[in-house]
């Protein structure tokens, strides 16, 4: 009880109360700068797992929260792209030209395989059909709404047409061939091989044995095998 009324009274005391304030002020800097030090420091020192890991989970927790959100407002999340403005997806599809090249098995995803279509018709010749009367373009309702017709006949096809097409598969076909996924490389993981096909072959023995050996590996980094 004196020691309470002790420190009381001192704190009655303008000048001793404004120093025990400055002295609280710079214990909670001190507490404030130790944890923005761990924090730079931690920061500093991830490595690209945890990154890529941390940004997955910011990710996956924003996808949540939106599609939340839609359905709170009673909207279809599985059509997110229907409620989005055209100048938000001009400026989607700017970004996706910047980013890198397709990585994983973003080569199967539906903006990849629709740019690789892309280049594919460019590659081909434009037809070079006409339409005899344009008049028939306003009846969208007609059969004959922009028909084309051929410099010979409506239903034949040029050799030069089909030169092209076979021309085209073929090239597919044997870019198809050379293709090879590329797949994800960990910068940290442990280095067993001295080339890809002794990695895919170390990879294989160790699904195979590596639970019979785990122990025996173990003494070895611990420098303990006898």
């Amino acid at each position: 009880n004196n020691n309470n009324n002790g420190s009381n009274s001192d704190l009655n005391n303008p000048l001793k109360r404004k120093l025990w304030q400055l002295r609280m002020k710079r214990n909670e800097a001190r507490k404030l700068n130790k944890k923005a030090i761990i924090e730079e420091y931690d920061k500093l020192n991830k490595t690209d797992v945890q990154i890529s890991r941390e940004n997955r989970e910011k990710y996956e927790k924003k996808s949540k929260k939106r599609k939340r959100e839609m359905i709170e407002t009673f909207r279809n999340p599985k059509s997110s792209f229907l409620y989005e403005s055209a100048e938000y997806a001009q400026i989607q599809k700017k970004k996706k030209r910047k980013t890198d090249k397709p990585f994983g098995w973003n080569v199967f995803n539906d903006n990849t395989l629709y740019t690789a279509y892309n280049k594919r018709i460019n590659k081909i010749p434009k037809n070079i059909g006409f339409i005899n009367n344009t008049k028939k373009l306003t009846n969208v309702n007609s059969l004959n709404y922009a028909q084309n017709n051929c410099n010979n006949n409506n239903d034949e096809i040029t050799e030069e047409n089909i030169d092209n097409m076979v021309n085209e598969l073929n090239q597919q076909i044997a870019k198809r061939n050379k293709f090879q996924r590329r797949r994800t490389y960990y910068q940290d993981a442990d280095v067993s091989y001295i080339n890809k096909r002794n990695m895919v072959f170390n990879k294989k023995v160790e699904r195979a044995y590596g639970k019979y050996t785990a122990e025996i590996r173990a003494n070895l980094e611990r420098g303990t095998a006898l």
